[in-house]
């Protein structure tokens, strides 16, 4: 145990017990792990979509996300 001014460290015995019920996971049934890039087509219709909508916030993310994260070999073919 180790003494820290008022406050003590006891390694043992935890302070808090599990007492929560059992939740059904959030991912249960659902694909994980990495997705499939994007086909340039796939690209110019979430663009064209955004500008139809004059979503220009979203839009400019959209472009910030692809030029910043995807390298050239993220796009499919």
């Amino acid at each position: 145990m180790a003494n820290y001014g008022h406050w003590k460290m006891n390694l043992e015995t935890p302070d808090t017990k599990i007492t929560s019920p059992k939740r059904q996971v959030w991912n249960a049934g659902r694909t994980v792990g990495a997705k499939r890039a994007l086909k340039p087509k796939q690209i110019w219709e979430i663009r064209y979509y955004l500008n139809q909508r004059r979503r220009l916030r979203d839009r400019a993310l959209f472009d910030l996300a692809i030029d910043i994260k995807l390298r050239g070999c993220d796009l499919g073919r």
